[in-house]
């Protein structure tokens, strides 16, 4: 699953690329941009090389387990929650490198002024960073969420 997500990463970082350029042909290659491009591919290398790994730690927190077996509801559960964190995670990247080049492209006060003080513009910002701290809370609390509804099921 990691590596599928990596693969999804990849291909949609690469699809708000292109098409960020195809809308502003005269758009410049400078840091911000660079940086923008370079992080959801780096993110996506990483976890493409890194997937036992990331894996592991997701759906085991501790050292003292070994094996990556998903056996029974509650390790299954622990596995959804972290498999949907980690899609929110990629999705909040595939954003914020979005938000990045868009920013680059409207570097000029006015274009500054007529696109980010847009009201939808601010809801997409703040949805995009609660998407992010949401997927983060899924990837790395998990298990904690398992336990907080079995004890709700009681």
């Amino acid at each position: 699953m990691v590596r599928l997500f990596s693969v999804y990463l990849f291909i949609s970082s690469m699809r708000v690329t292109t098409s960020m350029f195809v809308q502003d042909p005269t758009l410049e290659l400078n840091y911000w941009t660079a940086a923008g491009l370079a992080i959801p591919l780096l993110a996506a290398l990483f976890m493409w090389f890194f997937h036992l790994t990331i894996a592991k730690r997701l759906f085991y927190g501790g050292a003292h387990e070994r094996t990556l077996e998903l056996s029974g509801v509650v390790h299954l559960e622990q596995a959804l929650f972290s498999v949907v964190g980690l899609l929110l995670v990629c999705l909040s990247l595939i954003d914020c490198t979005y938000w990045l080049i868009f920013f680059n492209a409207v570097n000029s006060p006015e274009w500054l002024d007529y696109y980010a003080t847009r009201p939808e513009q601010t809801a997409s910002m703040i949805a995009d960073g609660v998407q992010a701290a949401l997927g983060l809370f899924l990837l790395f609390r998990a298990k904690g969420l398992v336990k907080l509804i079995a004890r709700l099921r009681g």
